[in-house]
């Protein structure tokens, strides 16, 4: 999966988002652990963005969909509900 995402981000350009029709909730939860760990490696300082002096916000949400090409039902897994 992380090889597939790779080669969709390097076509970033190109790539509005990564969808996958009616997935199996195993492969949601592959695709959050996946969403996460590049959530990490992404931005410089991640722990910025949840921690609780900094609300996670649509600013936020917007920045990690554009950075990472989430769909808004992957931001989700950050918003921690």
């Amino acid at each position: 999966m992380q090889t597939a995402y790779d080669y969709c981000l390097a076509r970033a350009a190109n790539v509005v988002d990564i969808a996958v029709e009616d997935p199996s909730p195993k492969f949601v939860g592959l695709r959050d652990y996946v969403d996460g760990k590049n959530c990490l490696s992404a931005f410089e300082n991640p722990s910025g963005y949840f921690n609780v002096d900094r609300q996670f916000n649509q600013d936020v949400a917007d920045e990690m969909r554009t950075r990472l090409l989430l769909c808004k039902s992957q931001v989700r897994i950050f918003q921690g509900k």
